[in-house]
């Protein structure tokens, strides 16, 4: 064999091994971007749950103040005042992400989707959306429709 024929097995093989390691390398790169986009969504998937729960602890907080506020009567203007701060923080934390939402894919909706949701929400939920909606695709219909919502719901409050 002369040097011309090693050579040139010698490049052929050296090619073949190389085209090997770079298709190992950019496995390795694509399983690499796979484990960290997971990692991602792993990390936003606790992120909502953890602030569902910090959403539903208040929500418990909100209601026992409510009943203790109602059987003291008058002398829970203390516990009012309470509820009131927490009310804000559970807008809030709602509104801080979309997983929180009391509406599903809400940034994915239709205005025209959206309305049919909004019934029988409570008056908290409608300011979490109307606080969410605000900060992020601030459709003015639907702030308008909330808006309504949320000053009728104050108004039956305000009536009871």
């Amino acid at each position: 064999m002369n040097a011309d024929t090693l050579r040139t097995r010698f490049e052929k093989r050296a090619d073949e091994i190389r085209n090997v390691v770079d298709e190992k390398v950019t496995n390795l790169r694509q399983r690499r971007e796979e484990i960290q986009r997971q990692g991602e969504e792993a990390v936003s998937a606790a992120r909502g749950r953890i602030r569902n729960l910090e959403a539903e602890t208040l929500e418990g907080a909100l209601e026992l103040l409510g009943k203790a506020r109602h059987t003291l009567g008058e002398r829970a203007t203390v516990l009012a005042k309470g509820e009131d701060a927490l009310s804000e923080l559970l807008v809030t934390v709602r509104a801080s992400q979309a997983l929180t939402l009391p509406i599903a894919n809400f940034d994915d909706l239709s205005i025209k989707k959206v309305l049919p949701f909004l019934d029988g929400l409570a008056v908290i939920d409608l300011r979490a959306l109307r606080v969410y909606e605000v900060a992020h695709k601030n459709r003015v219909t639907l702030l308008k429709e909330l808006d309504e919502r949320i000053a009728a719901a104050d108004g039956e409050v305000l009536a009871a």
